[in-house]
């Protein structure tokens, strides 16, 4: 890094510019949640919550951040930040960094660009996980104070009009969500013909899980599928892992276009997510975690795949899904074969389709936008924080 910067830069260590405090957990005997006292956070699991579990520290916090405080995780995942909001107790888990000899800004930027850092130094024989001494060691490229100043102007800008497009296309997924619960749900029950899911399915096939490599698959090789390629609601075929040679016989069910594929098993939030794939993808498997769905004539998929992502019917394979696991709950055929879609004729469901597929276009060219923006606010945040690109005075 220190190569990268301009000679009116500095390298410094960020134990010289600024204080760090490590968390330390108070006895169980002073944490309470009866609102008196320092709110209390603890671990990666609450970490950058917005609302993380109400609990307070009634008298004796060891250790303390304060408003505008960096917090930083450093336990798996390592390196996540965010800004403290008020005093805080932070225990085992989190820091907290405290700029003193540069623009706290700056350095919350700075801070929040050091992932590739935490992930070498984050190895720990059980867990992920950083020291204050490593912490303390990292080498900041730090730029005179009036230009630190500059650079966090220019991040904060990029942000705040990151935040307005995140608030714009959520609202848009909102209104197509809306949509298709009037559309397919509230007008269907009124005219369409309520029938057995397992009767409008023709196919429902599980893939195999076999061993891979985590990274894409080559022109000559083959991929199995991750369940988080329906996770976003759309099929992403990019979400695969890279079959094993001496796998490659045991793949079964390839990705083939006018189907949906299903999340039969997955967390509580995930479970039952699907999407509708429109074309074949003859070098992509399904692993067992997730199904492939062809429908018969009674029903067209491109209706059906719109219908499975309302909100009723997401109640519905809510109250079919079983596990022991806290995390991890699964769908058996059987029961989603039960379900019941009230099924339109032809023709309303040809309506249905062009008046989705439209708004769904819209919504997905909205999401590859956002998703250009924040590879080059990446690269414009990589380049200011080097000095590579310069703000001018």
């Amino acid at each position: 890094m220190s190569s990268e910067a301009p000679e009116c830069w500095s390298v410094k260590p960020l134990g010289e510019i600024a204080d760090l405090i490590m968390g330390q957990s108070p006895p169980s005997s002073v944490v309470t949640e009866s609102g008196a006292g320092l709110p209390f956070i603890q671990g990666n699991a609450e970490f950058g919550a917005r609302h993380p579990k109400p609990r307070f520290v009634a008298s004796h916090a060891p250790k303390v951040v304060q408003t505008g405080d960096i917090l930083i995780s450093v336990r798996a995942p390592v390196g996540e930040v965010n800004i403290a909001e008020g005093p805080l107790c932070i225990g085992r888990g989190v820091g907290g960094i405290r700029a003193k000899n540069c623009d706290p800004d700056f350095l919350f930027y700075a801070v929040s660009g050091l992932s590739r850092i935490f992930a070498r130094l984050s190895q720990g024989s059980t867990f992920d996980a950083i020291n204050g001494k490593e912490l303390r060691a990292i080498e900041i490229p730090l730029p005179p104070l009036d230009e630190q100043r500059r650079i966090a102007t220019v991040l904060r800008s990029v942000d705040e009009a990151a935040a307005g497009n995140g608030a714009v296309l959520a609202k848009a997924a909102e209104t197509f969500a809306l949509l298709s619960d009037e559309l397919l749900v509230a007008n269907a029950q009124h005219t369409g013909e309520p029938i057995r899911l397992g009767d409008l399915i023709e196919t429902l096939e599980a893939g195999v899980s076999v061993n891979s490599e985590g990274r894409s698959a080559a022109s000559d090789e083959i991929g199995i599928l991750k369940t988080s390629c329906v996770s976003a609601g759309y099929f992403e075929p990019t979400e695969h892992k890279t079959v094993l040679e001496s796998e490659r016989s045991r793949v079964r069910v390839p990705v083939s276009g006018d189907s949906i594929i299903i999340s039969r098993m997955n967390t509580f939030e995930l479970v039952g997510a699907n999407a509708f794939v429109d074309a074949d993808y003859a070098d992509l498997y399904l692993p067992d975690r997730l199904w492939l769905l062809k429908t018969n004539s009674r029903v067209r998929v491109r209706w059906l795949a719109f219908y499975m992502k309302t909100a009723k019917f997401r109640e519905q394979v809510i109250s079919i899904a079983t596990g022991t696991s806290g995390s991890m709950k699964n769908i058996s055929k059987g029961r989603l074969n039960d379900l019941i879609v009230y099924v339109p004729d032809d023709q309303r469901q040809t309506e249905d389709i062009d008046a989705l597929s439209a708004v769904e276009a819209a919504l997905l060219a909205a999401r590859k936008i956002k998703a250009s923006q924040q590879i080059a606010a990446a690269a414009l945040k990589s380049d200011l924080l080097s000095g590579r690109v310069r703000v001018p005075a």
